[in-house]
């Protein structure tokens, strides 16, 4: 019978990290980054990793990490060694390269450690880790609550959020999905909103012209603005395409087209431009799309 060399190499590394633990040694942070690194590139899609999501999703916690002990250590290991063979190989790099410093022998030595989101699926995973995070943190953040009003932020604010997530959630990073997503660090803001939603008062109050300009709406256009109005605050941003599928097809058939004349949709479709995203090979799925 062939050797899991995965387990076995996973069992190595955790046995490393307890020594550094039991010694109160450096190397403990560096291993422990190491751990974090092989987790997160565990492939989501496979049954037999989802089955150990809350084990991945407790390690990953600060909590975990502020009191850990050789017992916790151990029951990573033996929850985790059986899953480290369906690691990603190779995959699409997320935010270039980092380094790492491992210990090796006596000898403390660096290595690069690029990370990867290595498909739409595992970026799909990482997504729903990302939204359910800062969703807990949009009460007492200041740059999250700016975000979801629509409002600019600096760039020193967004550090300093991105800083604060991978204090409390090590191995978590926005940079990660927002390269996936092909976008530069000034899209950064983008891709959080679109994880956050938007203040269906800001939404409400973003749409004020197009019904100034438009006082006798239908029954069903109504309906159709609501729909609308409801999906940028659930997703922070919308494709021209979603206009013409469900939830929108519910109002009719034809969508968009269904519902408004032509001169009223390139109104409607002027005041969506803050909101639409532009379709790309890595268009990040929203909720309703899936």
């Amino acid at each position: 019978m062939l050797r899991d060399k995965d387990a076995i190499a996973f069992d190595r590394l955790v046995a490393d990290l307890e020594v550094c633990f039991t010694e109160s040694a450096s190397c403990f942070d560096d291993l422990k980054q190491l751990l974090l690194d092989e987790v997160s590139k565990l492939a989501v899609n496979i049954q037999a990793v989802r089955q150990k999501d809350a084990v991945i999703d407790r390690l990953r916690s600060a909590a975990f990490w502020q009191g850990v002990s050789l017992e916790d250590l151990e029951w990573v290991r033996n929850e985790l060694r059986g899953i480290m063979k369906y690691r990603q190989r190779a995959g699409v790099s997320s935010s270039g390269i980092d380094t790492t410093r491992v210990r090796d022998g006596a000898e403390i030595r660096e290595q690069e450690r690029p990370q990867y989101l290595g498909s739409q699926s595992e970026a799909l995973q990482y997504r729903r880790r990302l939204k359910t995070i800062l969703s807990d943190m949009i009460a007492n953040n200041p740059v999250l609550q700016k975000i979801r009003r629509n409002e600019s932020v600096q760039p020193e604010e967004l550090d300093q959020l991105t800083s604060s997530i991978l204090t409390q959630h090590p191995g978590v990073d926005l940079g990660i999905l927002n390269d996936f997503y092909g976008r530069t660090a000034s899209g950064l803001q983008a891709t959080i909103r679109e994880l956050i939603g938007m203040d269906p008062a800001a939404v409400e109050a973003h749409f004020t012209r197009f019904l100034h300009a438009h006082p006798r709406l239908t029954h069903l256009q109504v309906q159709f603005l609501n729909l609308l109005k409801g999906y940028i605050s659930d997703n922070g941003s919308i494709t021209i395409d979603k206009l013409y599928e469900q939830p929108f097809t519910s109002v009719s058939n034809e969508g968009l087209d269904g519902v408004f004349s032509e001169s009223d949709i390139e109104d409607l479709i002027e005041v969506l431009k803050p909101f639409v995203r532009p379709e790309s090979a890595h268009s990040p799925a929203m909720p309703n799309d899936q």
